[in-house]
């Protein structure tokens, strides 16, 4: 806040007025988001924010709206302390911006969920890749990254079917690309669903491991924003949970790679699929571009190129194949090692008397 008072010439001792104020908090925020240091910026950087905003962030109207709404209530406390500058106000917005924006812009995250899940293909928390890229050749600005971008974020399911690649829902949901605030201390992502169900698991089974009939009595009560409770998992979803506990003596490790996978299978809309380690590489869409040299956004031409690949690639009523499964377990937690066992009394006395023994052969000899 005190660069971006710098950059429009605000005095930092004295009352601001009201616009003043707005501008401050607009130019902060939107520098946040765009990842500009205002340390080093110009009186023209801020002239050219209000319209960078726009074009890369269509909402950015509601946000203002959301900051003047703030402001308001900040001067109005900052008023009634007679001791206090007119920058207090500000001040004191930034602080409670800083503790509202993040649940406030998760209700984007909502709404985007909801326009992927009217494309969603069979309740698999997966969206053909032709349809979301047309999406944003319909001129919606969201949903036009490349293939190639979505590949390094996770978000692509490439498993061999009709109709081609599938973006997955939470793992897209959940990327970097999506995340809009940066402070370089933290970021403002959107809230991670799949977090609040597997809380609820930790607290039903208060231990990093239990049996499949713990596990599958827990899950199958859980209902999530799109799969409703005490329903009856499949003898698939079953096996499965058996296959990881017949690797693990019996029990299912719930901080693993597999019990993840398999919480993806009981909730695909809200938990992301967990990709092998190293077999991705998520990072900023800007951060991409500027190694790669290529713009992580695709441009009208590509995004048809894709469409067309995705329709040439089967037909859309073809049976596809269900959701992937790779049995690769990863531990993200290692299992507690148990304390070396001391033998036995008995045959400490053995030992020690063939200790003996030996002792006096040699002797003897």
């Amino acid at each position: 806040l005190e660069a971006a008072f710098n950059v429009l010439g605000h005095p930092r001792d004295a009352p601001v007025s009201a616009q003043q104020a707005q501008r401050a908090l607009e130019l902060t925020l939107g520098s946040y988001m765009q990842g500009v240091d205002l340390r080093n910026a110009s009186s023209h950087t801020a002239l050219v924010m209000p319209s960078r905003m726009q074009a890369v962030y269509p909402n950015w109207p509601a946000v203002v709206k959301m900051i003047a709404g703030l402001s308001t209530e900040s001067e109005s406390k900052a008023a009634a302390a007679p001791q206090r500058s007119g920058g207090t106000g500000a001040v004191s917005t930034v602080g409670r911006l800083t503790d509202t924006f993040g649940p406030w812009q998760d209700s984007e995250c909502t709404a985007m969920k909801g326009r992927l899940l009217q494309m969603e293909e069979d309740g698999t928390g997966r969206v053909r890749l032709a349809d979301f890229h047309g999406h944003a050749l319909d001129g919606n600005w969201q949903f036009g990254e490349s293939t190639e971008y979505l590949r390094q974020l996770g978000a692509l399911d490439e498993t061999p079917r009709p109709g081609g690649p599938r973006v997955v829902i939470p793992n897209y949901i959940a990327s970097l690309n999506n995340c809009i605030f940066d402070s370089g201390y933290y970021s403002v992502c959107c809230i991670s669903e799949c977090e609040g169900l597997f809380l609820h698991v930790e607290k039903a089974i208060r231990r990093p491991e239990a049996s499949p009939e713990e596990i599958s009595r827990v899950v199958s009560a859980l209902p999530s924003s799109t799969v409703p409770g005490n329903r009856t998992l499949s003898n698939v979803q079953l096996h499965r949970l058996y296959a990881i506990a017949h690797g693990h003596e019996g029990v299912v490790p719930l901080y693993g790679r597999l019990f993840a996978q398999w919480m993806h299978h009981a909730f695909p809309r809200e938990c992301p699929y967990p990709h092998l380690a190293g077999t991705t590489a998520p990072v900023r869409g800007p951060e991409w571009q500027e190694r790669t040299g290529v713009s992580f956004m695709a441009n009208a031409s590509e995004l048809q190129d894709h469409i067309d690949q995705c329709t040439a690639a089967g037909p859309e009523d073809a049976a596809a194949p269900g959701l992937p499964w790779l049995h690769a377990e990863e531990l993200h937690v290692a299992p507690p090692q148990a304390p070396p066992r001391r033998p036995a009394p008995a045959l400490r006395l053995a030992t020690m008397a063939a200790v003996v023994a030996a002792l006096a052969l040699a002797l003897a000899h």
